[in-house]
C-alpha cells in the first residue's frame, strides 16, 4: 500500500496542470459575462454624453467655404475641392457662434466665408450641422501667442 507522501506527489502535480489549463478559460467566461450584462440605465448618462452620440453617431469635424446659404430652406451649400456640393440643414439643435465668440444667426453666415465646426451625415452630401464657427480659425493668434520663455530680449547697444 502507498502512503500519503506518495499519492500526495501524484496527484499533486495533476492537479496543478488542471487548474493551469482551466484558468483562462473562466477568465474569458467572466470577461464575455461583462460584455453580456446590460448597459447602465440612460437615467444615470450625463446629458451631454448622450446628444452628442445620438444612436451612436459620432459628429465630425469640418472646415469649408461657404458656396450658397438658402435661408428659407435653412441649409447653406459649400464646395470641396473636387467641386462636389455638400448641403448642411441648420436645425433648433445646431449651434451658431461668430469667430470672436458671440452668438451668431444662420443670416450670418455669407457666401464665400469659410465656416468650421461638427456635423452628422444625413445622406450623400447631406449633413445635419451641429455646431457652426464663421470665421476660419484664427492662424495669426496661434502665431502670435509665444510663451515669454521663447521671446529673446533686445541686444543693448
Amino acid at each position: 500500500m502507498e502512503s500519503t507522501n506518495m499519492k500526495l506527489q501524484r496527484i499533486l502535480p495533476a492537479v496543478i496542470a488542471a487548474l493551469a489549463i482551466t484558468a483562462p478559460f473562466g477568465a474569458f467566461a467572466a470577461d464575455k459575462k461583462k460584455a453580456d450584462a446590460p448597459a447602465a440605465p440612460a437615467a444615470t448618462k450625463p446629458a451631454a454624453a448622450e446628444e452628442k452620440a445620438v444612436g451612436a453617431v459620432k459628429a465630425l469635424p469640418y472646415q469649408a467655404k461657404v458656396a450658397s446659404v438658402d435661408a428659407a430652406a435653412k441649409t447653406f451649400t459649400t464646395k470641396n475641392k473636387d467641386g462636389k456640393e455638400n448641403v448642411f440643414s441648420v436645425t433648433d439643435k445646431t449651434t451658431i457662434e461668430k469667430a470672436d465668440g458671440s452668438a451668431g444667426t444662420l443670416a450670418d453666415i455669407k457666401a464665400d466665408e469659410v465656416v468650421r465646426g461638427t456635423r452628422i451625415k444625413q445622406g450623400e452630401g447631406k449633413w445635419e450641422a451641429t455646431k457652426v464657427i464663421i470665421g476660419a480659425k484664427d492662424k495669426k493668434a496661434d502665431a502670435t501667442s509665444a510663451k515669454p520663455s521663447d521671446v529673446k530680449p533686445a541686444d543693448k547697444k
